[in-house]
Parts: structure tokens; sequence; C-alpha cells
């Protein structure tokens, strides 16, 4: 399985962290009707865009020190 690279990284972490923000709006749009619901995938989400902007971070260093 090929690894991947810092940009495929770099749009995954941002689409996560978007759809966070989007699940929290939908959840503020519609009074926290689906609160239950929306709030754990919102986190799950936030948390898996940080891992792979980190990871993201860590591709591209290593890429510009050549390993």
């Amino acid at each position: 399985m090929k690894s991947w690279s810092f940009e495929r990284l770099a749009l995954v972490g941002f689409a996560s962290s978007a759809l966070c923000v989007l699940l929290l709006i939908v959840n503020a749009v519609t009074g926290n009707a689906a609160v239950a619901v929306l709030l754990p995938i919102a986190i799950l989400a936030l948390a898996f865009g940080g891992f792979c902007s980190v990871r993201a971070q860590i591709v591209r260093s290593r890429n510009r020190r050549g390993f």
C-alpha cells in the first residue's frame, strides 16, 4: 500500500475539520435537535482532521530533510 502524500493528508485534514464545523452549524440551526448524534460525530471528525494535519506536517518535514 502506497503511503499518502502531504497534499492528500492536508486535504483530508481540512475536509474533516470542515465537516466538523458544518455539523456544528447544522446542530445550531436545528436547535440542538440531534445533539446526541451530531456532537460525537463532529468530535471524531475534528480529531481525525487534527491527526491528518499533524501527519501531513511530519511527512512534509521528512521530505524536506530527504528521508
